[in-house]
């Protein structure tokens, strides 16, 4: 026999649909020794469960139909807003993989490193465009486009055109190029100089000695710029293994931060001795 108060707590529940679940609870005898504040704890987290379990597959199967769409971005942001880390073809997909394959090829970068910054940049959303003006895939602002597709005797691109995938990956593959010559290959400078400009990198380079790459990101001045290089550098090794090549441990690909302009020269008579 039920208490009146239990009873109106039951009919509470019916108002929220779990009535019919409390009391199939109130029938088990495990739960006879529990208050009606413990079997409605027990009986809300079993809801939560269930409803995240859901949620959880609906959310799946959006994150699945964005990207059959070629809705990357949207399936990216699907999946980050279901906490599910674990399906690594849909968060790093390989969109536009010939182009790019074949401009990495042609300009001597990584193309995991290529889809690394795609992946950051942009989300693969071919019409993005920044608050700075960055525009498209590898988010190119207008100037360094033209100012890159001089160096490779192209036609000078119009805003609309950095929206186009082959001009917009050909174009920063190029800019990725330079960056990373600039900077000795190093693909942690190089990063960075993608990010916030090669004057700045040139600033935060150490005054003497060497830096552990790791050390010198948390030096960075940008919390943006430091996020994104430990972003990108992740995802560089997961874009090699996603192209199935062998992945190169962080540890190997990120040496020692060194101020090439305290190396590049050696007094003359440093080597003299004497007789």
């Amino acid at each position: 026999m039920l208490h009146q108060h239990t009873l109106d707590k039951l009919h509470a529940l019916r108002l929220t649909g779990m009535a019919a679940a409390f009391e199939q609870q109130l029938a088990q005898p495990a739960a006879q020794e529990l208050s009606f504040e413990e079997r409605f704890a027990l009986l809300l987290d079993q809801e939560i469960l269930y409803r995240d379990n859901r949620r959880l597959s609906r959310l799946l199967k959006a994150a699945k139909l964005a990207d059959e769409w070629g809705w990357h971005d949207r399936a990216i942001a699907t999946l980050a807003r279901a906490r599910y880390w674990d399906d690594l073809e849909l968060r790093f997909p390989l969109a536009h993989q010939q182009v790019v394959l074949t401009q990495a090829k042609r300009q001597k970068v990584n193309p995991a490193w290529a889809f690394a910054i795609i992946r950051q940049e942009s989300a693969f959303t071919t019409d993005a465009r920044s608050h700075a003006g960055a525009m498209g895939l590898m988010q190119l602002m207008p100037r360094t486009a033209r100012t890159v597709a001089r160096s490779m005797k192209m036609q000078p691109p119009r805003r609309y055109d950095l929206l186009k995938i082959d001009t917009n990956i050909r174009l920063g593959v190029r800019y990725l190029k330079k960056v990373q010559d600039r900077n000795q290959g190093h693909p942690v400078l190089a990063t960075a100089a993608y990010n916030a400009g090669q004057s700045r990198v040139t600033q935060w380079l150490p005054e003497q000695g060497s830096v552990a790459a790791d050390v010198w990101i948390e030096t960075v001045p940008f919390q943006e710029t430091r996020d994104y290089l430990k972003r990108v550098m992740t995802y560089t090794v997961i874009y090699e293994q996603r192209l199935g090549r062998d992945p190169v441990p962080l540890l190997e690909r990120m040496s020692p931060i060194i101020n090439p302009t305290l190396t590049a020269h050696t007094p003359a008579n440093a080597a003299k001795t004497d007789t």
